[in-house]
């Protein structure tokens, strides 16, 4: 058999069922990862909405808080205020 001959046939075999299966392994990694990454950027993204919307309470909490504080203050003044007078 020639060099020629065996260029020919290498080129014109069918591919073997381990070259299929291990090409199948690679598409489903590279899939599963692809879809791995895409779970992890939405989940980021969950997390910094979710944060936000909790840190927005805190400052409304935190505001109504001091509020309720300066009322009081100003409610003691008046009180003070007209006892002297």
């Amino acid at each position: 058999m020639s060099m020629a001959h065996s260029v020919a046939m290498t080129l014109t075999r069918k591919p073997s069922r381990r070259g299929l299966l291990a090409s199948l392994f690679v598409a489903v990694a590279v899939a599963a990862g692809i879809a791995a990454w895409h779970v992890a950027r939405i989940n980021r993204e969950q997390q910094t909405q979710h944060f936000a919307e909790v840190a927005d309470q805190v400052i409304d909490n935190i505001h109504d808080r001091l509020l309720a504080y300066e009322y009081g203050l100003r409610g003691t003044r008046g009180a003070i205020i007209a006892a002297l007078t």
